[in-house]
């Protein structure tokens, strides 16, 4: 949707890539009489398949087939096109993952917008009667919310904690923006059926989920008899996964498919198991996000030009320059690991109808407070066992205990570095140095406090060759 993917932005992002003599063929789908082959006929040397993931996996139950029943990528896409979709009052989504708070987000706002168009006048009476006051039509789509005539339930398989939307810090941001929106979560509930009547869905019967996994770990969802429950609704959107559309390959193209129905790659080069043909993104690794897509792109690129070159080396493709930071060039702002991670600010609930960006932009301010937060990754501490004399300044200085003297006899090592440690040293008298990466927030103390320099802050920068 537009509220996560600005449309001013693609398009400017679109028109720098034919700004540099890029030649864009729209309305060329590959299908099963234009494929790969009809591609080399024309006199491509190579092709890079990057058509994402648009097609939605159904589930096989009772009702699917009813009106008002929509799969999340078409319900979506249509919404993206301008597309006015009747989804009712009550809607529920099927699914745990963005697409599916994509999905219940992008409901909520239709609905609201559709109130804002004045359709459901009666209703704004009726609640502006019961307020006592007149109410905007936001107000009234706000309170219908909340009253439960207007509706959007997500139902998903996994538990809250185990949602594939909260693995990752956007997707519990996602999560909230959902949940103060006005979606209601169901977790660990499967569907059984859609309920129809006249043609139409009326309503979704769920059962408790008992496990997701089997003993393999395999997706195998086990659901418990006896424990229905009946949520209402107009429409369902099903968010349960999407996969490429590949249709397009013939057995006689030689691009194999893997069992998940994604295109086999090479993942360090991206090629196919076709000379000439690559693949990445959605297409190759299943649904990712987009910056994947586009570094799938760059080393695509990157492959590509390899092959039509005849180069045969695909790995270097930077170099790497070290340098030492003294304790005078590596300073790290006052108080910088105490500031709170704040997100930027956002359009208010009331103001947010149809799919536009909510998302706003720190002041310049607040930006710089933020972006000191940052700690630099491309630095960090290198520690020289032969300069160390065991001194234990580092160990006392550090803020955040992430370092560690201990005997050589509290270290598990596997049996081959066990012999060659007890030829070069002695181990009664030999001790360790640990250091826990997650905890270490780079201030630097540790090098500061070295006697020896044995401790140093060093920066690692990488060049594209």
């Amino acid at each position: 949707p537009e509220y996560r993917l600005p449309k001013d932005v693609l398009r400017k992002e679109a028109e720098f890539v034919l700004s540099l003599g890029v030649e864009a063929r729209f309305n060329s789908p590959l299908t099963e009489n234009f494929g790969l082959s009809e591609l080399k006929k024309m006199g491509f040397d190579a092709v890079y398949i990057s058509i994402g993931a648009q097609q939605s996996r159904n589930l096989k139950i009772e009702g699917i087939e009813l009106d008002g029943a929509y799969n999340a990528i078409d319900y979506l896409l249509n919404i993206n096109q301008g597309y006015k979709i009747d989804l009712g009052k009550k809607t529920v989504v099927i699914g745990g993952g963005l697409v599916a708070l994509d999905s219940a987000r992008t409901a909520l706002r239709e609905v609201l917008a559709t109130l804002s168009d004045s359709e459901e006048a009666k209703l704004a009476i009726d609640i502006s009667a019961e307020a006592g006051m007149m109410l905007t039509a936001i107000d009234v789509a706000r309170t219908a919310l909340r009253r439960g005539t207007l509706k959007v339930d997500v139902a998903s398989l996994e538990s809250f904690e185990d949602m594939q939307a909260a693995q990752t810090t956007q997707g519990k941001e996602e999560f909230e923006e959902s949940v103060n929106q006005g979606s209601n979560f169901h977790p660990s509930r499967g569907p059984k059926r859609i309920i129809g009547e006249n043609g139409k869905v009326k309503a979704v019967e769920f059962l408790k989920v008992k496990r997701v996994f089997d003993e393999k770990g395999r997706f195998n969802p086990e659901l418990e008899p006896g424990t229905e429950e009946i949520i209402e609704a107009d429409s369902v959107i099903l968010a349960i996964g999407q996969s490429p559309d590949l249709s397009f390959i013939k057995p006689e193209d030689g691009v194999d498919v893997t069992p998940q129905g994604t295109i086999n790659v090479n993942p360090k080069t991206l090629a196919t198991t076709r000379e000439g043909v690559f693949a990445g993104g959605d297409a190759a690794f299943g649904a990712r996000i987009l910056i994947e897509g586009v570094a799938n792109g760059k080393l695509a690129a990157q492959s590509i030009d390899n092959y039509l070159n005849r180069k045969t080396n695909n790995e270097k493709r930077c170099s790497v320059s070290i340098k030492v930071l003294s304790p005078q060039e590596y300073q790290k702002p006052k108080e910088y690991e105490i500031r709170e991670r704040k997100t930027p600010p956002k359009i208010s609930l009331e103001r947010r109808t149809g799919i536009n960006e909510v998302e706003l932009f720190f002041e310049e301010d607040e930006a710089r407070v933020q972006a000191q937060r940052c700690l630099v990754c491309h630095i960090n501490t290198i520690y020289d066992s032969e300069l160390c004399i065991i001194c234990g300044a580092c160990v006392d200085h550090c803020p955040e205990n992430c370092l560690k003297l201990v005997p050589y006899s509290e270290i598990e090592f596997d049996q081959k570095e066990i012999n060659t440690h007890k030829n070069e040293n002695n181990e009664e008298q030999s001790s360790a140095m640990i250091k826990d990466e997650i905890v270490c927030i780079r201030c630097g103390l540790c090098a500061t406090v070295c006697p020896t320099g044995a401790m140093t802050m060093e920066r690692f920068s990488f060049k594209e060759m």
